[in-house]
């Protein structure tokens, strides 16, 4: 069963929130996040170090090893990695140093990534991770377009010793039905389990307007709907003729392209993959059963253009 990963402690160490928190409530925080079942607590990382040296009050060890004492759950740092928590790079020796000081201190779990996902960049402080005991986590940042190299740092990314890969988005802009396409692929690839990393701002958006309504009665576990290209009303189970653009059947529909969908429920959808570029006529192929992802039209138009990010699962 997936497990979350909490980031709280991290976030309010770091500016721009450092030091509105005094570190009493914190380690008062962590007591209360330590029985809340987190997969483990990302509690420091560059951000918090630059922090801490520019301050000059706390030293970052031994706020991680006052975490430690009142935890049970397991501690994370993040890194950047030949960077570390710093703005330049570092040698293998100081990487070995760094994390075996980091692993002493009472860090169980490093989420080690580079921004280029140069996978030649994680290997000194990936090796200084596994040499250490802690579990390794290998980061990827999606959001350059580049499909394949990603896929390829995938594979190389065992033979660094990471036990998992974190699919970083760091810009909001990876979309449900992608991360699902994604997720999968990596971890075929790799051979690894895959999470996902999700920033961006928090908050509620507003659905759409509805470009039209209507009283229709669907079932949410089996039905069909066509897309028509005029107002001529259909007949019949399953309606053919020009007029129809687009047609799919989800769960045990009489009529679809090919095969249908999986059956839907009152809070999935089916959504086209690709950001909606992926029609092979075969519906069960096309679609990706997950949370919806309302549009009307005034929303921006996808553009295909043989985007290689564009592409549904092998």
């Amino acid at each position: 069963m997936p497990r979350l990963v909490d980031t709280t402690i991290r976030v309010l160490s770091q500016e721009p929130l450092a030091g509105l928190m005094p570190t009493a409530d914190l380690l008062r925080l962590a007591e209360l996040l330590d029985g809340a079942g987190f997969a483990y607590l990302e509690v420091s990382g560059g951000g918090v170090f630059d922090t801490a040296v520019r301050r000059g009050v706390e030293s970052p060890w031994e706020r991680i090893r006052a975490l430690k004492s009142r935890t049970t759950t397991p501690l994370a740092l993040a890194l950047r990695g030949r960077f570390l928590v710093g703005s330049r790079p570092v040698g293998g020796d100081f990487a070995r140093r760094f994390v075996a000081s980091a692993a002493q201190s009472g860090i169980d779990v490093f989420r080690l990534h580079d921004p280029l996902n140069d996978v030649d960049n994680l290997r000194e402080a990936g090796e200084a991770i596994v040499s250490s005991g802690a579990e390794f986590e290998a980061g990827l940042l999606y959001g350059s377009g580049r499909h394949e190299a990603l896929v390829e740092a995938a594979k190389r990314l065992p033979e660094l010793g990471a036990a998992r890969i974190l699919l970083n988005d760091p810009a909001a802009v990876l979309q449900p039905h992608r991360a699902s396409e994604l997720v999968s692929e990596l971890r075929d690839v790799s051979g690894l389990p895959v999470g996902l990393y999700a920033q961006g701002a928090g908050g509620t958006t507003s659905l759409p307007a509805p470009d039209a309504s209507g009283v229709i009665a669907m079932s949410a576990t089996s039905g069909k709907v066509a897309l028509v290209a005029n107002t001529t009303t259909l007949t019949g189970a399953c309606p053919t003729g020009g007029g129809i653009v687009d047609l799919i059947g989800y769960g045990t529909a009489n009529c679809s392209e090919t095969t249908p969908t999986p059956a839907l429920t009152n809070t999935t959808a089916a959504v086209r993959r690709g950001n909606g570029c992926i029609d092979t006529d075969n519906n069960i192929n096309d679609f990706v059963t997950i949370g919806p992802i309302p549009r009307n039209s005034a929303s921006p138009a996808n553009s295909c253009g043989g985007d290689p990010s564009q592409r549904s699962l092998p």
